[in-house]
């Protein structure tokens, strides 16, 4: 604070894997699935998945 280094950074090592499907011309399907390796100082998350589904107009 102030300019005074407080040693509190958020450090985080992640791994993630990702695919994408065009289930129709104009709309698309978006899978991420990941989790945290390493957390220092923040929430650690076991399992995470993303689902999208984008609509081309």
């Amino acid at each position: 604070m102030d300019g005074v280094a407080n040693d509190d950074e958020v450090r985080q090592r992640k791994v993630s894997i990702g695919a994408s499907h065009f289930i129709q011309p104009a709309m698309q399907l978006m899978v991420t699935l990941g989790r945290d390796l390493r957390v220092s100082n923040g929430f650690k998350e076991n399992a995470r998945i993303n689902l999208r589904l984008l609509h081309v107009f």
